[in-house]
């Protein structure tokens, strides 16, 4: 199945290395668009920071009435 999701992504910082999102937001199934749905997604991350750099293991868990599904990832990004 296919969807698009809109959240809000608010980021709280646990320690400087440990982030946790949770985002709620709205689904659209693209096989029907007008059939809006609530969702969360939330996920954690740990980052080793190296300079600007940050990088480390992530998980998501994504919750949707229609659909459930877990990531796990590695994180990257550059601080700014």
């Amino acid at each position: 199945h296919g969807h698009t999701t809109i959240s809000v992504v608010p980021l709280f910082r646990i320690t400087d290395e440990w982030s946790v999102i949770v985002a709620p937001g709205i689904t659209f199934p693209d096989d029907d668009p007008s059939d809006i749905e609530p969702s969360v997604h939330l996920e954690t991350a740990y980052e080793f920071l190296l300079g600007d750099f940050h990088l480390g293991p992530s998980l998501e868990v994504a919750l949707d009435p229609h659909a459930a599904h877990v990531t796990v990832g590695v994180h990257m990004g550059v601080g700014f």
